[in-house]
Parts: C-alpha cells; sequence; structure tokens
C-alpha cells in the first residue's frame, strides 16, 4: 500500500520465498532466491545486477525488464524463463549480454559496447536501437523463422568468426544511418529481406 517506493542504486532487494510475485519497480540490486517462480509483475529496471540464485525461476511474463547496470547485470544461476517479454540491456558503459533463452532482445545503450557470454537465441525480435551489439564469433539466430532484426539509426550490429547475419529473421529494418559490420574472416554478406538496403556497411577483420 505504499503509493511511493525509493531504492538505492547500491540496495538489494531479494525475494527469498516460495512462488512470488515481483513487483515492478526500479532496483538497485534484484535477487531471486529461496524456492518456486517468480513472476514479473510489471516492468522492472534494475540499475545494478538482476541474479536468479539456484532453485527458482524468475518469469518475465509480458515485462520489459530493462537491465541498465554494466559488467554483467544478468546472472542466471537458477533459471530465466522469458515467456512473452523484452529484454532490453541499457547502459551507456556497455554490458556483457548473458547466454539464455529470450523472447524479444533488445540493446539500448548509446555509446556502449554489448558482448555476448555465448550465442544468443531469440524467440522473437532482435533489435539494436542504440550502441554497438558485438557477436564476435557468436550468434544471435532466431529460434524458428519469423520476426524481425532492426538496427536503427546510429546503431551498430557487428558481426565476427565466420558468421554471416543472424538468421531466421523473416523481416529487416535497418535505419540509413545504422551500420553492419563484418569483422571475421571469411564471411558471406547477407542479402537483407524485406526491400532492405544497407544503411553502412563496413568490412574489416
Amino acid at each position: 500500500n505504499y503509493t511511493t517506493k525509493t531504492f538505492g542504486v547500491s540496495s538489494t532487494v531479494e525475494y527469498n520465498g516460495t512462488s512470488q510475485s515481483v513487483s515492478g519497480e526500479t532496483y538497485g540490486h534484484l535477487t531471486t532466491s529461496g524456492s518456486g517462480t517468480k513472476t514479473l509483475a510489471g516492468n522492472t529496471t534494475v540499475n545494478g545486477v538482476l541474479t536468479v540464485e539456484l532453485g527458482t525461476d524468475l518469469d518475465a511474463s509480458t515485462r520489459t525488464p530493462i537491465l541498465a547496470g554494466s559488467g554483467t547485470p544478468l546472472i542466471v544461476n537458477g533459471t530465466f524463463t522469458p515467456s512473452s517479454s523484452t529484454v532490453s540491456y541499457t547502459s551507456g558503459s556497455g554490458a556483457t549480454v548473458t547466454a539464455v533463452d529470450y523472447n524479444h532482445l533488445t540493446v539500448n545503450g548509446a555509446g556502449g559496447t554489448f558482448t555476448p557470454a555465448d550465442n544468443l537465441p531469440v524467440a522473437g525480435d532482435l533489435t539494436v536501437s542504440a550502441g554497438i551489439l558485438d557477436l564476435g564469433a557468436h550468434t544471435a539466430d532466431r529460434t524458428t523463422s519469423g520476426g524481425t532484426l532492426m538496427v536503427a539509426n546510429g546503431a551498430t550490429l557487428k558481426i565476427g568468426g565466420t558468421n554471416t547475419l543472424p538468421a531466421n529473421y523473416t523481416a529487416h529494418a535497418i535505419g540509413a544511418s545504422g551500420t553492419i559490420e563484418y569483422n571475421g574472416a571469411s564471411q558471406v554478406v547477407a542479402v537483407l529481406n524485406s526491400a532492405q538496403n544497407y544503411g553502412n556497411l563496413t568490412l574489416s577483420g
């Protein structure tokens, strides 16, 4: 019944029961522990680290978890269930993108470089709104055919290894000033779908 809830940037709120509803708030650090499923009840911003401890399942439901921390802002020792959510990484300093299953995945941190810890399975849309998503030798393929791969104006998708454009997205939306950079070795430069052209195309590596 509190109408205002304020959590300091270095504070930690820990849900330590069994099956619990996680209030949609702006947290410093947020931890799930104990046991059972913890379900996001609203859109949630975590300015530090969101930690899912062993024995718990964080169900993101239909919500938008915004991970604003740098470093590794999502640590999953238990289970992360994406359901119909959109997970957004927003640190202006960049961050490591945790290798878990995503529904919709968004990178939206102007000035930051975001690097995956491993391959990133995406069930919905992959959106680079701002900043750089540097896949390195990893992939961010859609798990089944469908969805949209978007690189917005001013944003960059960087692809390394021998990989090409993330696969199985039936629609491409590339901003006129968006950049796709092929930074590996012996790569195929993909033909875009949806009658799209590359905004900026860079070949390096």
